[in-house]
């Protein structure tokens, strides 16, 4: 038996091999029947995914071969995900389980260790691509089956690669390849999002796809059909109802740590408040056109960009020495170029050393009323601090005032407290 999705494929099929027309039977997609049965908890998957406070997920997908994504472009996910504000977007990859074969799990990760160092997430090729897609805000891929159901879900939708040079040309995916929006991957990358966002128009894409996904809310039902005649001969019973879609499980992106570097760019805005960019730097690449200055944590093991960094974070809540000894010890050291150095008291509070005036502050971010706890970044919190300075404003301001602290549509409120003083 041949299971098609759509009746229009037994026409294909008569074209291109008459003989086999009698073996074709209409099954639907029961994989997209899963996708979409499982939409209702996206929430969920971009918490899987660690997408929140704020942040968009773009979802790279490539096939296999020469004309992928990946075949055309290597580099791409690298480019993207340094090219794209880390507090505002993460990145994740979804490869075709063929890749995987050919070049084993192990050399896929190697191969793309900056890149996860950079942030990237992957998803590994046995589960997580559906619950990804449906995360998703936008998706850069190229003619496999993973993009084309991003378009059936109205995503936000670029080409890197079309596959027109080894597809059928009178297929849909022909047809989706020669009408999709196109990203230049040299070009603006962030721009070419956003652009795309402004002219999203998912209805162009919607004909293709029914093309290729017919017959939907009953693909469980005529797999059964088509399935339990072979079980006859066992005497297994066709059942007499029709299996429900099991949503698809939480996906688990493999990772690494993230970013130890950054690139900062960010300015004091007439309320006051400072708003913020940072872009990852990826291990030992060169920076052409910096963006701002450099932001890193103690994790950062490349010695160029610890001893050009404005400020420093250590991350690491229970850690020695003791929180304000390891301050003086990093702003003290005359080797080094830093203006602040933080360390993480908590999830949301941090103590701050400046080196202008020596003046250190414990900072925290307090929770709204009726809103969750909010989680302050101590590199982001250093650099918000360092941005608020360079501009020409005090310490004495932020501990009378607080700060406020933008990175894209999210806003967190911090005060900042100077140590009690020591009755004689």
């Amino acid at each position: 038996m041949i299971g098609v999705s759509h009746a229009d494929q037994i026409g294909r099929l008569r074209q291109i091999c008459p003989r086999a027309v009698p073996r074709a039977q209409l099954i639907g997609d029961y994989c997209w029947e899963r996708i979409t049965h499982s939409l209702g908890r996206r929430d969920l998957y971009r918490a899987g995914m660690g997408v929140g406070a704020g942040r968009r997920l773009v979802v790279i997908n490539s096939t296999w071969s020469e004309h992928s994504l990946l075949g055309r472009h290597p580099d791409l996910p690298l480019k993207l995900v340094t090219a794209l504000p880390a507090d505002e977007f993460a990145v994740a990859l979804v490869l075709h389980p063929n890749v995987w074969i050919r070049h084993s799990r192990q050399r896929v990760f190697a191969r793309l260790r900056r890149e996860m160092d950079a942030g990237l997430l992957v998803l590994p090729p046995e589960e997580g691509w559906r619950a990804a897609l449906i995360a998703s805000d936008w998706v850069v891929g190229d003619h496999g089956s993973t993009t084309f159901y991003a378009a059936g879900l109205e995503r936000v939708l670029l080409l890197a690669a079309t596959g027109l040079d080894e597809l059928d040309p009178a297929s849909p995916t022909a047809d989706f390849g020669r009408n999709a929006e196109r990203l230049d991957p040299d070009g603006d990358l962030l721009d070419q999002l956003l652009t795309a966002a402004e002219k999203h128009a998912p209805e162009s894409l919607q004909e293709i796809f029914d093309r290729q996904v017919g017959m939907r809310g009953t693909a469980g039902r005529r797999h059964q059909e088509a399935m339990y005649p072979f079980f006859a001969r066992r005497n297994i019973p066709l059942p007499t109802d029709p299996p429900e879609p099991d949503p698809v499980p939480v996906p688990r992106p493999e990772r690494t740590s993230g970013p130890t570097t950054y690139e900062v760019a960010g300015e004091v805005l007439p309320d006051d408040s400072v708003a913020l960019r940072r872009w990852p730097v990826a291990a030992r690449r060169p920076i052409e056109e910096p963006r701002g200055f450099l932001a890193v944590t103690d994790l950062e093991v490349y010695s160029v960009w610890k001893a050009t960094a404005a400020v420093l974070a250590r991350t690491v809540l229970d850690a020695e020495p003791a929180p304000a000894d390891w301050l003086h010890d990093h702003i003290q050291d005359s080797s080094s170029g830093l203006d602040v150095a933080v360390v993480a008291l908590g999830d949301d509070r941090a103590l701050l050393l400046l080196r202008r005036g020596g003046v250190l502050l414990e900072a925290h971010a307090p929770q709204p009323w009726g809103e969750p706890r909010p989680r302050l970044d101590p590199l982001l919190l250093g650099a918000a601090v360092n941005v608020w300075l360079t501009a020409a404003r005090t310490a004495d301001e932020l501990t009378t005032r607080g700060l406020v602290v933008r990175t894209g549509s999210r806003a967190v409120k911090v005060s900042f407290t100077a140590p009690p003083r020591v009755r004689p």
